[in-house]
């Protein structure tokens, strides 16, 4: 047992959790938004020849106690509804949350949309245009697929040296070191290298399968009250484009999700969402863009209404979290980090 799941259990079995939750439900319900982040819901193993499941949030079982807890005690909002709260024209009744889920995975729509439907919630997604159904991988779903199925057994780059592939623990190994590589370098040398590490490893494109939304299924959720909002065109590392590819790929994306839903989109996600790929500039650009609210992967929850609503704070979910250290983050998240 860690010493997070050690100081969950304390905080749970001492009732304290719970005890904040209905005297904020009294008292503060208007003092905070919470925002939880999720990428895919699936178990474990799903698609694993495609996708990597470092990018599963939650395996359906969790998501669907997830969601069965948060709507039993908080209310679950989109930053619309959110939006007519901070303009007075809605009241509300207990502590937000907003549900976000980034990327726009289709096991959102095969899964998790089935769940929030059935307890009654609803969430924001955030999706990539260029990946709208397509039958394209991410670019870091795109290097997991071809380390995974390569027959090559070393891969040997300028930029990272020679990184052994053999075993599932080797290739898991170099995998996160060339994310971790890509993550850094200018957008132009991140195709460059793929490229490259593509020609190397020598896998055929992976063909007939979907990792996205289509907008049958984006059109389906909408409908039903999901709201969406903006990822950028192609998922880029903001702070490495030029003025203008910023204002095409942040603005011309919102431009395009409005079109395509026929109701201007408030929220904006930026990609990566921390440490160097977040910025004055980028946040400049989606405040020039029109966006009301930016979600960011920094750890925390948002004081309202004095909170800088284009720089949100969010609540990183992690397969690893069993149901206690889950609700005890959502309630004490500057004691139960990660």
């Amino acid at each position: 047992m860690t010493k997070r799941d050690l100081a969950a259990g304390i905080l749970c079995y001492s009732g304290m959790g719970l005890l904040q939750c209905r005297l904020e439900r009294i008292f503060s319900r208007n003092h905070k938004i919470i925002i939880p982040a999720y990428h895919r819901i699936a178990e474990h193993n799903a698609e694993a020849d495609y996708l990597d499941p470092e990018l599963i949030s939650a395996t359906p079982e969790q998501f669907e106690n997830q969601v069965k807890y948060l709507a039993k005690n908080y209310e679950v909002i989109t930053f619309a509804q959110l939006s007519e709260v901070l303009e007075g024209k809605r009241e509300l009744k207990r502590t937000p949350v907003i549900i976000t889920l980034d990327d726009g995975y289709k096991d959102n729509f095969d899964i998790a949309w089935p769940i929030l439907k059935k307890y009654g919630v609803p969430a924001t997604i955030f999706i990539t245009w260029d990946y709208i159904g397509q039958q394209k991988l991410f670019w870091w779903d795109y290097i997991y697929y071809l380390v995974q199925n390569t027959k090559v057994k070393n891969l040997k780059l300028a930029e990272s040296g020679t990184l052994a592939i053999a075993t599932n623990q080797e290739k898991s190994e170099a995998k996160n070191k060339i994310i971790a590589l890509l993550k850094e370098v200018k957008n132009q040398h991140r195709i460059k290298i793929l490229n490259k590490i593509s020609e190397i490893l020598n896998v055929p494109e992976p063909s007939d399968f979907r990792a996205t939304l289509n907008w049958n299924e984006i059109h389906q959720m909408a409908e039903y009250g999901i709201e969406f909002g903006g990822h950028t065109l192609s998922h880029p590392i903001l702070t490495e484009l030029t003025d203008e590819d910023l204002q095409r790929e942040i603005g011309k994306s919102k431009e395009l999700l409005e079109g395509a839903l026929k109701t201007e989109p408030v929220s904006f996600c930026y990609p990566v969402g921390q440490g160097h790929a977040v910025d004055r500039r980028i946040v400049a650009a989606v405040r020039q863009a029109g966006f009301k609210f930016a979600t960011t992967a920094c750890h925390g929850v948002n004081n309202l209404p004095s909170c800088d609503f284009l720089s949100l704070y969010r609540l990183r979910v992690s397969p690893q979290d069993n149901q206690i250290v889950f609700q005890e983050r959502i309630h004490f998240p500057q004691v139960i980090t990660y």
